[in-house]
């Protein structure tokens, strides 16, 4: 049919289409595209085995934006925290200038810190979740 058009591919789903993993996420993060872009980006490159690809070799900037989204998303989607976490170990085994720079990248570093901080809390919560779920399961027994 005539005068239908394909619709237009952002910038992030051309580089996806050119397996261009890393460059598609880059673009998503500095783009700010919101949080189910990023999710859904990342979901599609455990998909396809390519999470390492699009991790290797990150610039600071979009190292920086990644942490940060990390260190923003742990806590709020208690589903995704195996996920987030998967996804930061890829990240700092596949970029190990992180380590040999240590604190020449103080932003970077304040944003692993801010994540470090963030899992804490989570494995807090956790604690005293398990320590709930044993108070009620003493209480069921006295109960019978």
């Amino acid at each position: 049919v005539r005068g239908l058009r394909r619709p237009k591919l952002t910038r992030v789903e051309h580089q996806l289409k050119k397996f261009q993993y890393r460059e598609a996420l880059k673009v998503a993060l500095a783009q700010k595209s919101g949080v189910y872009t990023v999710y859904a980006l990342l979901d599609e490159f455990s998909r396809r085995g390519a999470l390492p690809q699009a991790l290797r070799g990150a610039e600071e900037s979009t190292a920086l934006a990644l942490v940060d989204f990390m260190g923003k998303q742990i806590g709020k989607r208690p589903e995704r925290t195996r996920q987030l976490l998967e996804i930061l170990w890829t990240f700092l085994e596949t970029n190990g200038w992180i380590s040999e720079v240590g604190g020449e990248t103080a932003p970077l570093m304040r944003a692993l810190k801010k994540v470090e901080n963030r899992l804490m809390e989570e494995l807090s919560t956790m604690h005293d979740l398990e320590t709930f779920v044993g108070f009620v399961e003493m209480i069921g027994g006295l109960a019978t």
